[in-house]
């Protein structure tokens, strides 16, 4: 017998609420022993501040983005698991 947990009839291996770190731009959840678990990090700091073809923001710019982003889709998927669970 593992003393690993079973996962859940979900489509990820971690559990809500997700919520956005405003300081990383780091999205977390709950692991399956009730623990932090990363589960995305908000990338694209070369094309938010880049020239050329990218947007050319301030640091300042770039970094509010990042957490927009990061809030965006860590209430995405809370909406996300409600409806799968209450699907259910």
């Amino acid at each position: 017998m593992s003393d690993r947990p079973t996962l859940p009839d979900l489509p990820t291996f971690w559990q809500g609420p997700f919520r956005a770190d405003p300081v990383t731009a780091k999205i977390w959840g709950v692991d399956e022993y009730g623990g932090d678990c990363m589960v995305a990090d908000i990338r694209g700091w070369g094309y938010l501040t880049g020239q050329g073809r990218a947007l050319a923001l301030t640091a300042d710019e770039a970094i509010e983005a990042q957490r927009r982003t990061a809030e965006f889709i860590a209430k995405a998927m809370n909406a996300a698991m409600l409806e799968e669970t209450e699907t259910k």
